[in-house]
This record gives C-alpha cells, sequence and structure tokens, in this order.
C-alpha cells in the first residue's frame, strides 16, 4: 500500500526527527521525499485544473507531474499508557522537586503545574504524568508514562532506575 504522508512540523528539530525516521525506515519500505513543490486541490473541476498546470510547466509535464488521487485516512492507532505507584520516605516537597530534576535528566520538559513531563527521545515522544498524594509513611508517586511505540517501557524503565532505590520494597501497586 503506497500512502502520501503530510507532516506539519512546528521546528527544525521536529523535522529532523521526521527525517531521522524516514532515513530508519528507507531499508524497511520505499521511502521517497518528493522534490519540489507538493500540494493538495480538491475541486470538481480537475481537468481544466490540470490542463492549466500543464501549461505552465517548462519541458514535458508527464516527466515533471505526478498525480495520485487521495483519500484522507487515520490509521487505527491507540497510544499506550503504563502506570507505577513508589512509596518514597520524603516529604512531598522534596519528591517534587527531585521529579522536576529527573525530567531535566531525561532531557524533558516539566510543568509543575500539570505535574508532566514531555520527552523527546530516539524512541519517540512520550508524556510522563505525576501524581503525588502524602500519606503517614511518606509520600506515594503515581507514574503513568504515554505516547506510541517504543518510548512507554523505555522511559518508564528510566524512571524505575531513577525512583526504585529510593522507594526500596515499597515498589509496584501500592
Amino acid at each position: 500500500m503506497k500512502y502520501f504522508v503530510v507532516v506539519s512540523y512546528d521546528d527544525d528539530a521536529e523535522r529532523k526527527r521526521v527525517d531521522y525516521l524516514l532515513s530508519k525506515w528507507a531499508e524497511r519500505a520505499d521511502v521517497e521525499k518528493p522534490r519540489g513543490m507538493t500540494f493538495i486541490i480538491e475541486t470538481e473541476q480537475e481537468k481544466e485544473f490540470f490542463e492549466e498546470l500543464f501549461s505552465r510547466i517548462e519541458g514535458n509535464p508527464s516527466e515533471k507531474v505526478r498525480i495520485y488521487r487521495v483519500t484522507e485516512e487515520w490509521p487505527e492507532l491507540r497510544e499506550r499508557s503504563a502506570t507505577r505507584e513508589y512509596l518514597l520516605a520524603e516529604e512531598e516537597g522534596f519528591v517534587r522537586r527531585f521529579l522536576a530534576y529527573l525530567c531535566s535528566k531525561l532531557g524533558g520538559t516539566f510543568s509543575p503545574e500539570e505535574g508532566t513531563c514531555e520527552v523527546y527521545t530516539r524512541k519517540g515522544r512520550g508524556v510522563i504524568q505525576f501524581s503525588l498524594r502524602g500519606t503517614s509513611r511518606g509520600t506515594v508517586v503515581r507514574v503513568t508514562v504515554s505516547g506510541y511505540g517504543e518510548v512507554v517501557d523505555y522511559l518508564l524503565s528510566r524512571v524505575d532506575e531513577e525512583l526504585k532505590p529510593l522507594a526500596g520494597d515499597s515498589y509496584g501497586t501500592l
């Protein structure tokens, strides 16, 4: 199956991530980045449009223009998520600061108001949601990682590396 994909990117870093993905997939699929101008037109007067387009092309239009009939579709993908809880013997303020540090260490952007950390990795983009609850034994940290593909397991293992030693035996589902 052949797909024409349009990706609107916000900055050069996002464009480079998509370029990297296309390079990675070049061995598994036929990937072509068309040169020139690409556009989508929806019209009931396609014959008139293409006649006018061809009249503006220098040389042979059949060598320079490729036309595909397009129907927009969205693949049936679902965002994955995984949740873990940790009981840390520290007060909530310390834990909140530690989570901001952890987000920074992962190369992410921490939003303290929302308790989220957005991280871009080679495995993809993931969002880590932290929620804290104080108890008589310390602070319960609930971590939910969401994203597509391998990034969920990857980020969860990175969070585990940092929080498991602090939690000791109080790890998993509390």
